[in-house]
């Protein structure tokens, strides 16, 4: 049986969906019309799902050698959930 997770989002949480949401609608969009993308919309589409990513505190996978992998990201409680050590 799979784990549901409820957030409860301020105004302001859910404006950084929807600006990510319109950030890539433009750019499917826009590869689709035009066959290429543009690359501002492409660094806008990047920073979306960075801001997306500190918002909701996802981690880079941990690999096997408990490196972290940054192609995919995890829920933080996950067993496989990356978190740098700081140095003392």
């Amino acid at each position: 049986m799979s784990k549901k997770n409820r957030y409860l989002l301020e105004e302001s949480e859910m404006r950084k969906i929807l600006d990510l949401r319109n950030s890539s609608m433009q750019f499917l969009d826009n590869f689709q019309h035009e066959g290429f993308c543009d690359f501002i919309d492409l660094l806008d589409l990047k920073k979306q799902l960075h801001l997306l990513d500190e918002l909701f505190d996802f981690r880079p996978h941990k690999d096997e050698k408990g490196s972290a992998c940054y192609w995919k990201f995890v829920l933080p409680e996950d067993e496989d959930a990356f978190f740098y050590e700081e140095e003392e």
